[in-house]
């Protein structure tokens, strides 16, 4: 989850190589709304893990890969989060 400053925080997910292949920009990318018929128990629970979490913030430190990067976020659709080496 990521606080993009909209209504809510935005459920995001992770990618790699955001200019071009082989960049190794790390960055995210908000997930759409989607609506079912039908809530699994797992949807359920993975929704209920995500609520608790805290958001992501602009300026937050976190680890991937075992190395440190500082959250910029953009808070557009297809690019919501760059993630900058510290």
């Amino acid at each position: 989850m990521v606080d993009v400053k909209k209504l809510y925080p935005a459920r995001c997910s992770l990618h790699r190589d955001y200019e071009k292949v082989g960049d190794g920009v790390l960055w995210a990318m908000q997930h759409g709304a989607c609506v079912k018929s039908y809530y699994t128990d797992a949807d359920i629970a993975e929704s209920a893990r995500l609520q608790a979490e805290t958001p992501l913030a602009n300026g937050e430190t976190v680890l991937i890969d075992d190395m440190l990067f500082t959250v910029r976020v953009l808070g557009d659709f297809s690019d919501a989060v760059i993630f900058d080496p510290t």
